[in-house]
C-alpha cells in the first residue's frame, strides 16, 4: 500500500495562475470567510477594548542646565584634590541622558509612589501607589510590583544638542499623570540641589583644610623675609644677598597666591552650601490631557480588521486549491480529505456523548 505524505507546499501549493475575474469569483465564493470573519473579529475586538483599563499619559519638558566648572575658576585645586583622592565636582549630573537613568532609579520611584496624589472625580487624595497596585497582604511584594510598573509608565527623552529633557507619565486618571510628573521632576531638581551641596561640603573641607596649611606657610615665609632683612640691612649692595632676598620673595608671592585662591574658594563653597535655586528650568510644565493615551480603539479595530482580512484571503486561496486538486483526484489532497473525515468521525460520538 503506498503511503502519501502531505507538507505545507502539498496543501498550500501553487495554484493555476488565475485572472483578476477568477481572482475575484474566489473571494465572492468565500465571502464569509473573507468579509464576514474579519468584520466580527474587528468589531468583537472593538467591544473589548471597552473592557481594557484606561490610562493617560502626561508630559512636562526642561531644561538641563550644565554646571561647566562646579569650583568657580579653581581648576588647579581640583587637580590637586583628584591626586589625593577626592571627587569636588562634576557636571556628569547635569547630563541631560543622566535623567533617563534617574528616573528609573529605585530610589526615585519609590520616593514618586510614596507621594500623595491630588483629588480626581469622586476619588479623594492618596498615593500613587494606591494608583498604581491594589493593597495586597505582602507590603514589600506590593512595593516591588509597583516599581516595575512605575518605570514602565515612564519615559524620558533627552535632547543632547539642545540640552531639554521631556519625562512622559502614563496613569489610569489624567490628574494623577499629569501630577505624577510635575513631581518628578521636583524631585530631579531636590537631587540636584542636595548633590550640589554635598559637593559643596566636600570641597570646603578639602580647601578649608589646604587654607589653614597655606596660612601657616605664608606666616614662614614672611618671617624669613623678616629675619633677613634684620640681619642684612645693606643686602643690596651685595648680589648675592640680593638674589637671596627675591627667592624669599618668590616664595611669598606664591604662597600668597595660593592663599587668595583657597580663600576663595572656601567662600564659594560656603555660598554653594545654603544655596537652594533650583537648577533645572521647567519650560512646560505637565496639564491634565483631555484624550487617553490607550487603549486606542480605532487603531486596534482597524488593525484586527487589516490583520486577520489577509489571513482570510490567504485561508480562501488554500481551500480554493484543495478544491481543485480535490476535483482533479490528486493523492495528497484526497488522503488529506480522508484524514479530515476520520477527525470528524472521532469528534462526532464526543459529541453526542458529550
Amino acid at each position: 500500500m503506498t503511503q502519501v505524505t502531505l507538507d505545507a507546499e502539498d496543501l498550500a501549493g501553487s495554484p493555476p495562475s488565475l485572472d483578476l475575474v477568477q481572482f475575484a469569483r474566489v473571494l465572492v465564493d468565500n465571502w464569509r470567510l473573507v468579509f464576514l470573519t474579519p468584520f466580527l473579529l474587528a468589531v468583537a475586538s472593538g467591544a473589548l477594548s471597552y473592557a481594557m483599563p484606561k490610562s493617560y499619559r502626561a508630559g512636562v519638558m526642561f531644561l538641563a542646565e550644565r554646571e561647566a566648572n562646579l569650583l568657580a575658576g579653581a581648576g588647579a585645586l581640583a587637580g590637586l584634590a583628584g591626586q589625593l583622592g577626592f571627587q569636588l565636582g562634576s557636571s556628569s549630573g547635569q547630563s541631560p541622558r543622566f535623567y533617563a537613568d534617574l528616573a528609573g532609579s529605585r530610589e526615585m520611584l519609590e520616593r514618586l509612589l510614596s507621594t500623595e496624589m491630588p483629588p480626581s472625580g469622586e476619588v479623594e487624595a492618596r498615593m500613587l501607589l494606591d494608583w498604581t497596585e491594589p493593597p495586597m497582604e505582602d507590603s514589600v511584594k506590593r512595593v516591588q510590583r509597583a516599581v516595575r510598573r512605575l518605570n514602565k509608565a515612564i519615559e524620558v527623552v533627552a535632547d543632547l544638542q539642545t540640552g531639554t529633557v521631556r519625562v512622559e507619565l502614563q496613569a489610569p486618571d489624567p490628574i494623577v499623570a499629569a501630577a505624577a510628573a510635575n513631581h518628578l521632576v521636583e524631585y530631579f531638581n531636590d537631587f540636584n540641589v542636595v548633590t550640589r551641596r554635598s559637593q559643596a561640603q566636600e570641597r570646603r573641607g578639602f580647601a578649608q583644610e589646604r587654607y589653614e596649611e597655606v596660612a601657616g606657610e605664608l606666616g614662614e615665609a614672611e618671617s624669613a623675609v623678616k629675619d633677613f632683612l634684620e640681619r642684612n640691612r645693606l643686602y643690596r649692595d651685595s648680589p648675592e644677598l640680593m638674589y637671596v632676598y627675591e627667592r624669599l620673595q618668590r616664595v611669598v608671592q606664591l604662597r600668597h597666591e595660593v592663599f587668595i585662591t583657597l580663600a576663595r574658594e572656601v567662600e564659594t563653597a560656603r555660598i554653594e552650601e545654603v544655596n537652594d535655586v533650583p537648577v533645572l528650568t521647567v519650560i512646560d510644565r505637565a496639564i491634565p490631557p483631555v484624550e487617553r493615551s490607550s487603549p486606542r480603539r480605532k487603531l486596534i479595530v482597524i488593525s484586527v480588521g487589516l490583520f486577520s482580512f489577509v489571513v482570510m484571503v490567504v485561508a480562501a486561496f488554500i481551500l480554493e486549491n484543495v478544491r481543485r486538486r480535490l476535483a482533479a483526484q490528486d493523492p495528497n489532497a484526497l488522503a488529506l480529505q480522508g484524514r479530515w473525515q476520520r477527525l470528524r468521525a472521532r469528534l462526532s460520538p464526543a459529541r453526542k456523548a458529550g
